[in-house]
């Protein structure tokens, strides 16, 4: 369904997410996204932020319960026996809205990151990749966090953390 009859901010948020912002759900889950007030994940000293790129460059923005949680997860992961640092990717971008990491505004697999209550970490064996799922699995799930392995067996192989049900 399209938004018959457009505000001015709704006008400004339709600039901001794109074309798909067009639909109502779209919209309607951008604006929610916004109520949460999104911050920036600065650095810590037991995670990295990786994954920018030219045209997202600023892509770890959460709710602020998980941009408190993030660094809690890391350090106690860090603390952990068979733990160290990580390399959180991405989160949500600065207003929020669709992920577009394909360049095209079209549909893609990071539509869950629109709210900012989702988060991937590197889990592939390269870099600070998580080496104890289990671990980390039990440590997410301290601060209300459903770990999920997304594109197993590939180069892209990730932790995708869900914090969806502290809302």
């Amino acid at each position: 369904m399209s938004i018959a009859t457009e505000t001015p901010g709704q006008a400004e948020l339709i600039r901001l997410c794109g074309p798909l912002c067009s639909d109502w759900d779209l919209y309607s889950t951008y604006a929610q996204a916004n109520q949460f007030y999104l911050q920036s994940l600065g650095t810590g000293s037991n995670y990295q932020l990786i994954g920018a790129t030219a045209s997202h460059a600023s892509n770890h923005f959460g709710t602020p319960y998980v941009i408190a949680a993030l660094p809690a997860i890391a350090n106690d992961y860090a603390a952990s026996p068979n733990g160290h640092s990580i390399e959180i990717n991405d989160i949500s971008l600065v207003y929020g809205g669709v992920f577009d990491i394909a360049g095209g505004w079209a549909e893609n697999n990071h539509q869950t990151h629109r709210m900012g209550l989702n988060v991937d970490v590197r889990y592939n064996g390269e870099g600070n990749s998580v080496r104890d799922l289990e671990t980390f699995t039990s440590i997410a799930a301290n601060y209300s966090g459903t770990v999920q392995i997304h594109s197993p067996g590939t180069s892209n192989q990730h932790i995708h953390i869900n914090f969806l049900d502290i809302y």
